[in-house]
């Protein structure tokens, strides 16, 4: 079968393997991330308060998001709980 590889896990990497996924449902995708964690420059990290409190979800990163591309915006509301 076919087979392609996305280098970088960043918006732009997970935004075309998104998409390569979508356009060709029977290759295999391979995303390839030098880092332990996708998302290139966004970090997200969810910390929990205790004592059964909940959690705080802390965002590092740019502090906007422009995307040169509509693709990379279709995923970003395609992967929040909004979007499904």
């Amino acid at each position: 079968g076919r087979h392609i590889s996305v280098l970088g896990g960043g918006l732009t990497g997970l935004s075309s393997a998104f998409h390569l996924s979508r356009r060709f449902p029977t290759t295999r995708i391979t995303l390839v991330e030098r880092q332990k964690t996708l998302g290139g420059w966004v970090r997200s990290q969810r910390i929990p308060l205790g004592l059964d409190k909940g959690d705080v979800l802390l965002e590092a990163g740019p502090r906007t998001l422009r995307p040169n591309a509509n693709s990379v915006l279709e995923l970003v509301s395609e992967s929040s709980p909004r979007g499904r």
